[in-house]
């Protein structure tokens, strides 16, 4: 869920994401606020295709604000698109159980008694998998083709027609299905 943080004058764009375990930032932001950096090597993190991404250093207790709400997390240093922040499960964890609602894009927590809820900016969401509608240019060849092998696309409604060799297994009258526990060929 996009959201707009701020860390001392800056504005910055926040993705609260429960599949990341730590808290990042963009090397550009924290150049920009004058982030202390603790060098760290060694330290990798990785992302959703499978690689592995080596990160800087981290900023300690580093302070933000969300919508008026004041946070102190860890961020690790690392080359971000899309976001300057990604708020994940280290933050997550500081707020107790939260009510998510993916309809209206918020979330609810409470903090010292208070109900807080923070909103979605509605900003677009860089995502690890979506849906592609494909759209064709040229209808009538796909027409023209779904028409062809009509009877690969559409979905059937009775068994297939009787054809000159039909595959069968043949059956012993009286013959009990056999009942072998399953034993292990060798791979060669």
């Amino acid at each position: 869920m996009p959201v707009r943080a701020q860390l001392h004058h800056l504005q910055l764009l926040a993705l609260v994401d429960s599949g990341s375990t730590h808290n990042f930032i963009s090397q550009p932001a924290a150049e920009q606020l004058g982030l202390v950096i603790q060098q760290q090597t060694g330290l990798s993190v990785s992302v959703p295709n499978g690689a592995k991404i080596a990160s800087v250093g981290i900023s300690t207790a580093t302070l933000f604000n969300i919508e008026g709400h004041s946070f102190i997390v860890d961020f690790l240093l690392i080359p971000l698109t899309g976001f300057d922040l990604v708020l994940g499960v280290k933050w997550l964890q500081l707020l107790g159980p939260i009510l998510w609602d993916f309809q209206a894009l918020t979330m609810t927590f409470t903090e010292d008694q208070r109900q807080i809820t923070l909103h979605s900016t509605q900003a677009p969401v860089p995502c690890t998998l979506q849906v592609v509608q494909v759209q064709s240019t040229d209808n009538c060849k796909l027409s023209q083709l779904l028409t062809n092998f009509d009877d690969i696309f559409h979905e059937p409604t009775a068994l297939p027609p009787i054809r000159h060799c039909d595959h069968r297994i043949r059956l012993k009258m009286g013959i009990e299905p056999m009942v072998v526990r399953p034993y292990r060929y060798p791979h060669l």
